[in-house]
């Protein structure tokens, strides 16, 4: 017994007529009739009753084509799975960061969690400002790109899904005095520290905008090297600290107060309207739903 005797089976039960039945699998009338009296033989029972021009199943027959027919399926679903899981491990997933994204506190574990659940998909991360990760994107060179919402300025040859809200937070000493924050900061020292490949000139100005923004003037802002040194800071001096509360970065440490702050940005995925990537889809759907959590 064969899977060609079968198909061949499979093919008259359906049709009850050998001619349009060897129609059907491509093979020749006389080979149906050899490969079903052999698959006859072979089993010990007649699957047909043949009178004049009118073809039935026996009962034998009734039974192995239901057998059979299940049996085709779970072959048809085993190799579609095989298939899909081969697609899969050739997928190569090339995603780009804007430099206002934290890779590794805003994206990190979402991302981690992602890529253990398409163990077999390449992927490859890059981090550059806005305009080139665009251009890249234009190019074919990225599949999409994570950039924060506020930022996004493009044209309709472009789809975009938001993904999650910022959460800054303003954390002072404990006892600062009241449930608002005081504008100039209770006169504490505020930290902060350059991101990326600006100066502390640079980051300066950008901190000083986005204090504003805030109605925040602090007397005193102290740059310092790294976010290692803020962490160790925060513990050994009363100090002001702006931070974004999705990271965890603050919420362990003990002697500070929590200010939420109103954020209207996020993080979003940008990427062609007419990519097929099929990474896309779940990609966002899982950084959506890990966010949610």
């Amino acid at each position: 017994m064969n899977t060609t005797q079968i198909e061949c089976f499979l093919a008259v039960a359906q049709t009850l007529n050998f001619t349009q039945a060897a129609k059907s699998i491509f093979i020749s009338q006389q080979a149906i009739s050899k490969y079903i009296s052999n698959l006859e033989e072979e089993l010990g029972v007649r699957l047909f009753i043949r009178r004049h021009n009118e073809i039935k199943l026996t009962a034998a027959g009734i039974y192995y084509r239901d057998l059979w027919n299940g049996w085709l399926n779970r072959i048809r679903l085993t190799v579609a799975s095989c298939k899909q899981m081969r697609e899969r491990m050739s997928l190569t997933l090339r995603v780009g960061i804007s430099i206002w994204i934290d890779p590794f506190g805003e994206i990190d574990s979402g991302f981690s969690s992602f890529r253990k659940s398409h163990p077999y998909t390449t992927f490859k991360v890059r981090q550059y400002h806005n305009r080139p990760l665009i251009a890249q994107l234009d190019a074919g060179e990225l599949d999409m790109v994570l950039m924060p919402s506020d930022q996004i300025l493009l044209d309709n040859s472009y789809e975009t899904a938001f993904l999650t809200h910022d959460r800054m937070c303003f954390y002072a000493p404990a006892d600062v005095p009241g449930d608002s924050i005081d504008p100039d900061c209770w006169g504490l020292p505020f930290l902060e520290v350059p991101s990326w490949d600006w100066n502390s000139l640079e980051w300066k100005r950008i901190a000083d905008r986005e204090m504003s923004s805030l109605d925040i003037e602090p007397r005193r802002i102290i740059t310092l090297p790294n976010f290692h040194s803020l962490l160790a800071m925060v513990q050994l001096r009363r100090c002001i600290v702006l931070c974004d509360d999705r990271f965890g970065y603050l919420r362990s440490h003990t002697g500070l107060k929590r200010f939420p702050l109103p954020s209207d940005s996020g993080l979003s995925c940008v990427w062609k309207k007419y990519s097929e990537h099929p990474l896309i889809p779940p990609f966002i759907s899982h950084m959506q739903s890990w966010y949610a959590d």
